[in-house]
């Protein structure tokens, strides 16, 4: 589906299988505004390169939302079962993935589950991508593989390969600033035994990952009501200069998740982690090769 200079439009997919394709859905924003695209209890499994793409360009207050869809068996690169771009100047779009699952992806580098990335354009290096919004509720992600940050990746720079379950790469140079470019919030998620060692993914010659579940660096990063990291490899939740929040009334469970530094959670560079009002954190049965079962800090400045 191409929207070109499109305004104002809805499209609805509904109960619609896509099956062993190269990419199954397509959808392609340019300088397009104000139109709303849901998929709808829809399958996508056994891709061979995603399932589902959505790239915006230069492009405003669209609404996309998945919601009551699995993605299951996919392989590729990056972003398998659903890549989603914002590129040069598209601001101001909203997206939701709703009681969707994940399941057994499997990225050769990263997003075997979901890909985000929020850049500008090669060429367009002051085009960066501002006020958008990303959620997901109810999701499940579970089992899916990477080559690095097993779970969820943020990335500030497109320097290395993360995230098999959810990968969301901010590629914008230090000169941008800190302005808002996205916020993304979890709630009622998911992240059960990802960053699963595979024979084919190596990280500096080993086939161990260097860091698992989930990945940030440079956004900030929102939990919500109940989120579950359980039996996930090389950390559950990583991050570097970056800003996580456990926001009010939340409940966060770790639970037999492992890595080298840090079971449960590791803080690395000018990182902040904020506890908000009424909120549980539970740590169970975390361990570490290094130190820290449960939480590691390091170089903080």
């Amino acid at each position: 589906v191409l929207l070109d200079k499109s305004f104002y439009n809805t499209l609805n997919i509904e109960n619609t299988e896509f099956v062993n394709n190269r990419i199954g859905f397509d959808v392609i924003a340019i300088k397009s505004s104000n139109n709303s695209i849901s998929v709808i209890a829809s399958q996508f499994n056994e891709n061979k390169y995603q399932g589902l793409k959505i790239s915006y360009e230069t492009s405003c207050s669209n609404n996309f939302m998945i919601f009551g869809c699995t993605f299951s068996n996919n392989t590729g690169c990056n972003g398998v079962s659903m890549n989603l771009v914002l590129a040069k100047n598209s601001t101001s779009n909203i997206f939701r993935g709703i009681g969707s699952r994940f399941i057994n992806n499997v990225a050769m580098y990263a997003g075997g589950g979901v890909n985000i990335d929020l850049s500008p354009t090669e060429v367009y290096r002051n085009t960066y991508p501002s006020n958008n919004t990303i959620t997901f509720q109810f999701c499940y992600f579970n089992n899916n593989s990477g080559s690095y940050a097993g779970g969820v990746g943020i990335f500030e720079s497109n320097k290395a390969s993360s995230g098999s379950a959810v990968h969301i790469n901010r590629n914008i140079p230090n000169e941008s600033g800190d302005y808002f470019v996205a916020l993304v919030y979890f709630y009622n998620c998911s992240f059960l035994g990802n960053a699963q060692p595979h024979p084919n993914f190596k990280a500096k010659g080993n086939s161990a990952l260097q860091s698992g579940a989930f990945y940030a660096n440079k956004v900030w990063v929102y939990f919500g009501e109940e989120t579950i990291f359980r039996d996930n490899n090389g950390t559950a939740l990583q991050v570097s200069d970056t800003s996580i929040e456990f926001k009010d009334n939340s409940t966060t469970i770790f639970q037999n998740n492992s890595g080298i530094k840090g079971g449960a959670i590791l803080l690395t560079g000018d990182s902040e982690l904020y506890i908000k009002h009424n909120v549980s954190v539970i740590f169970d049965g975390n361990r570490a090769v290094s130190y820290g079962g449960a939480i590691a800090v390091l170089h903080l400045q």
